[in-house]
């Protein structure tokens, strides 16, 4: 082991103290950050494990197909190399047996097993040895669910898990592998959808992890079946690389992250408090600001009785400009009766001179021959007697001309035009003194009105005080709400600095070995890949975050960027490579179990498909302990490389099960 590989493993004592120095607190602190976490310190690698599958067994009875019916699949006699199935037509049944493997394993049906095959299939059975160890996992899926896991040590056999529901099922396999080959659970936090909220972890076990032995027709990963982003691929690589310390900074990174999130969400309803209690000044100052000026409008007891004398001393004159307006008002008032009989008289006067003008005009009309009285006759003497002397021929009265009568209507008419404007003033005069009566009647109503109105300030003993009171209250809960408001951000607290000095520590322990390590995984990625028909890729760089680099054609790329057949033989060739380097090294973890599917499917020409399988059968001899299932249609670059008593093939349009 290298000198990287065996510094990164000192002693757990003088990891605790680099962790403490680093957080500048006391070593009993951070372990009780570790004890509350459950972080163990993981320096040795644990042993490997190896599985080795012995017997794929399966049956039931097809429906609605062609060749519907019972069938049984058994596949005895396995062992380590290079193995395959293979069919000269494409859903003849290969996928299907790598999927039941899947299952069996994993306790847990994978996505890509059909409906109808899983539907079919009542009975399944897999033999497997671990270190050499012989077990069995049986379901009987004929009614209900029912299964177990054995193991067979000696002559003995031990029932270790029975289970009738699937989801036992895959507690039952998990909590068996994960123990076995000593893994933990990678955990990844998981963001909540709302940012005042914490959020979770999210653990993936043996389900994910196991990943790492199937490699199926989705490359958008790297490594094992999961997306980048769940931070599943880089643990994989960790952990069946052998690194060190891999457990102890899955956990500290979930710890870390989880108060991080914790400390964002105290962070953000601290922020959502200080901008209710800066609201809540702003309405105490809103408030206060109300009663200032309030206190400032409210006079003292004697500055009242001070405006209650002046508005009375006013209320007094205008109740006597009232009075006298008043009896101003009633003498205009018979001024405008008196006027208006007088104006009423002068008329009547008129109108009778008139009449009598008129009446006067038709007797002179007239022209008597007798008297009216006595009969005596009216001689010619006298007629021309009353036209000489104007007088009346029968009674001798004078007769008034026409020149008199008109100087008596002008008189008239002129009396009452005088009388008339008496009406008009009179009423002028009545209408100003009205109102003015009633502005001053007005006026005084609101005197007494203000008048009583400061009464009622004055009997409410002590309302100034009251005021006052009630700002000094304001003033208190103002400086309550402001305490501490513009304070400095909290400190991060030492529990997340002892968490990201765990991070920072164990992280530089665990690189120590992984850049080496990585260095020559990335090498043999690049000698694989160049067996597998990609001669034009000229470097490889395997990051620790699982980022592959190349070099191909001269030009700077990556994994996610090449064709689909390219990303098959680099995912192949990144499988391989870890297991060579792992092996190579005396670190590799890996179960030694590899099983392909389908690789002939994506834009391979033949002389590549050669040459990938050709480098599954050089290392699948190279280390005796590997174990490559390849699912494939029928091609000579199989048959050349894969003997027939490692084969199981249907030919034509028949099916393998």
């Amino acid at each position: 082991m290298s000198e990287a590989s065996i510094s990164s493993q000192a002693s757990p004592d003088d990891w605790l103290l680099n962790i403490a120095s680093a957080a500048k607190v006391g070593p009993a602190r951070v372990s009780e950050v570790l004890s509350a976490w459950r972080i163990q310190p993981s320096p040795v690698i644990p042993s490997p494990r190896r599985l080795l599958l012995k017997q794929i067994e399966f049956s039931g009875v097809k429906k609605l197909v062609p060749n519907e019916g019972p069938f049984h699949f058994s596949w005895e006699g396995l062992d380590r190399g290079l193995w395959g199935m293979l069919t000269q037509r494409n859903l003849k049944g290969k996928s299907s047996i790598i999927e039941i493997v899947e299952w069996l394993l994993r306790g847990k049906r994978s996505s890509n097993l059909q409906e109808d095959v899983w539907s079919w299939v009542s009975k399944a059975r897999l033999r497997f040895q671990l270190d050499q160890i012989e077990h069995w996992v049986e379901v009987n899926r004929e009614s209900g669910f029912q299964g177990q896991l054995r193991r067979a040590t000696g002559k003995y056999e031990n029932v270790l898990a029975r289970f009738s529901s699937e989801v036992e099922f895959e507690n039952s396999m998990a909590d068996f592998f994960m123990r076995q080959f000593s893994l933990e659970p990678v955990s990844n936090w998981q963001r909540a959808r709302n940012e005042d909220q914490i959020g979770s972890p999210v653990l993936h076990g043996w389900a994910a992890l196991s990943g790492v032995m199937f490699i199926g027709t989705d490359y958008s990963s790297l490594l094992g079946d999961l997306p980048s982003q769940s931070g599943v691929p880089i643990r994989l690589m960790q952990m069946y690389l052998g690194l060190p310390w891999i457990p102890t900074l899955t956990a500290a990174k979930a710890a870390m992250t989880s108060v991080e999130a914790r400390e964002k969400v105290m962070a953000i309803k601290l922020g959502e408090i200080t901008a209710s209690r800066k609201s809540r000044i702003e309405r105490l100052k809103t408030e206060m600001a109300g009663k200032q000026a309030e206190l400032e409008s409210t006079p003292s007891d004697e500055d009242i009785r001070k405006q209650i004398g002046e508005e009375l001393a006013e209320l007094s004159r205008l109740r006597a400009r009232e009075s006298s307006t008043e009896e101003k008002w009633r003498r205009a008032t018979v001024e405008v009766k008196d006027a208006t009989a007088a104006h009423a008289e002068d008329r009547h006067e008129l109108q009778a001179f008139k009449d009598a003008q008129a009446a006067s005009a038709v007797f002179r009309t007239l022209d008597p021959s007798c008297c009216p009285r006595c009969d005596a006759a009216i001689g010619n003497e006298r007629k021309r007697r009353e036209e000489r002397e104007h007088s009346c021929s029968v009674c001798n009265s004078p007769i008034g001309s026409n020149s008199d009568g008109e100087d008596r209507r002008v008189e008239l008419e002129a009396l009452i035009e005088g009388s008339g404007d008496a009406v008009s003033k009179s009423q002028s005069y009545l209408a100003a003194a009205a109102e003015e009566l009633a502005t001053l009647r007005a006026q005084a109503q609101q005197k007494e009105m203000a008048v009583q109105t400061l009464n009622v300030r004055l009997a409410a003993f002590g309302l100034r005080a009251r005021i006052e009171t009630d700002i000094a209250v304001l003033k208190g809960r103002i400086a309550e709400a402001g305490h501490g408001i513009n304070a400095v951000d909290a400190p991060e607290t030492d529990e997340l600095k002892i968490l990201k000095a765990i991070v920072e520590e164990t992280d530089s322990r665990m690189k120590a070995v992984q850049v080496g390590i990585l260095q020559k995984v990335s090498e043999s990625i690049l000698a694989y890949a160049q067996r597998f028909g990609i001669p034009n890729l000229t470097a490889v760089s395997l990051k620790g975050n699982l980022n592959l680099s190349l070099e191909k054609g001269g030009t700077s790329t990556s994994y996610s960027k090449v064709t689909e057949g390219e990303k098959l033989r680099l995912k192949v060739a990144t499988a391989l490579a870890m297991i060579h380097v792992g092996e190579s090294q005396g670190v590799g973890r890996h179960p030694g179990l590899l099983m392909l599917d389908s690789p002939g499917s994506e834009e391979l020409a033949p002389e590549d498909l050669n040459h990938l399988i050709s480098g599954l059968e050089s290392i699948s001899k190279e280390f005796a302990h590997l174990q490559v299932f390849v699912a494939a249609r029928t091609t000579p670059a199989i048959i050349n490389h894969i003997p027939a008593d490692h084969r199981r093939e249907a030919k034509g349009e028949d099916t393998l099960w």
